[in-house]
Parts: C-alpha cells; structure tokens; sequence
C-alpha cells in the first residue's frame, strides 16, 4: 500500500498529477484537485483505494485531510469520487460546521451531493467527528468548528463569498472567525473577510 509520496511533478490537470518518485525510472498518476507546475517537488499523503476491478490513487496535502476523506468514503454510498469532492470544494472546516450545526445545505454544495446524502453523512459522523485529527496539524485555518457559530450566517456569507468568487475552503476559517467575534449580519461577516484577504 503507497500512503507518501514525494518527487517531481512530470504533469498535471485539474483533476490529476503525474509524480516521478525521486530517483526512480517510473511515475504515479494521482487524483489531485490542485493544479501543479510540471518540473516542480510534491509531497503527498496518499490514500491506495484498490477495489475488486480498479486501484486509484488519491493525493492530499495533509494528514488531516486523508483521515477526513477516509471518513466520509466510509458513509454509505458516499465512496472515493464524492468524499474527494466534498473536500476538494468545501475543505475541513466548513464539512466539520456543516456536520456539527447540523447543516446538509452546506454539504450540498459538493458535486454529487444531494440533500439526502448531505443528511445521510451528517448522521453517519457527527460523533466521529469531535475525535477526527487529534494528533495531526490541520493547514492553515482548518481546524474543528465551534458549534457556538450560527450555521445559518455561516451559510449565508459562505454563499456570497461564492458568487464574488471566493471558495469555501478559502474563506470558512475567516467567516468563523467574523461570527466568533461577534457578526451579527453576513455584511458584517463579507465586509469583514474582505478585509483579511
């Protein structure tokens, strides 16, 4: 089973990278979400999914993130395509403020996601997911959420950070923190992550 990954990156798309470990005549396609420039050094936890007909690579920049797609892969038809979806397109902390305010709006904002399966994984995980990361260090702002936040302003300001082009994983961390603070509107909550970025 491959769980790292450490080399140069031959090539990459959108969905994909091809990483040729370092000092080996050989190379690994990963599903990966981030574009990366060819001739550039990746590390990459790996999660090896090998099925009855298939085997994929699934590439994550952190620990974290792995243990996060392991966990949801493992709710029920949920699978491999649609966990990396959730984490691709939400990130850590708004899937954690989803599951822990009860929230499957917020999940269905992930391709393939409807509200029945957003409900399904909030079931499934919301007791998994106050022990998920303990001993790892999450990237950035992702970390786990305070239930205290209203999901609602949460979603509301996630929602129009998103029509101006900002992506969830990218502005979950500052919203929190806005609501932490004190917002009690999604203007306050926009004027104030505008300001951060």
């Amino acid at each position: 089973m491959i769980g790292y990954l450490k080399g140069k990156v031959l090539g990459s798309t959108v969905k994909k990278v091809l990483v040729q470990p370092t000092g080996l005549g050989l190379g690994y396609e990963v599903n990966f979400y981030e574009m990366v420039n060819p001739g550039s050094e990746i590390e990459l936890y790996i999660f090896h999914n090998i099925t009855d007909s298939d085997q994929n690579l699934w590439g994550f920049r952190t620990l974290a993130q792995r243990e996060y797609f392991e966990m949801l892969k493992s709710v029920n038809k949920v699978g491999a395509s649609k966990a990396y979806a959730l984490l691709s397109t939400l990130g850590l902390d708004e899937i954690t403020m989803a599951i822990t305010t009860n929230s499957p709006n917020m999940l269905s904002k992930a391709p393939g996601i409807g509200k029945k399966m957003a409900e399904q994984i909030i079931l499934s995980l919301r007791d998994k997911i106050k022990d998920l990361g303990q001993g790892f260090e999450f990237k950035g702002q992702e970390s786990q959420a305070d239930s205290s936040v209203d999901a609602s302003l949460f979603e509301e300001a996630a929602m129009a950070l998103d029509s101006l082009g900002y992506k969830d994983s990218q502005v979950a961390g500052l919203i929190r923190k806005s609501l932490q603070a004190g917002a009690k509107s999604s203007q306050e909550v926009i004027k104030s992550v505008l300001r951060e970025m």
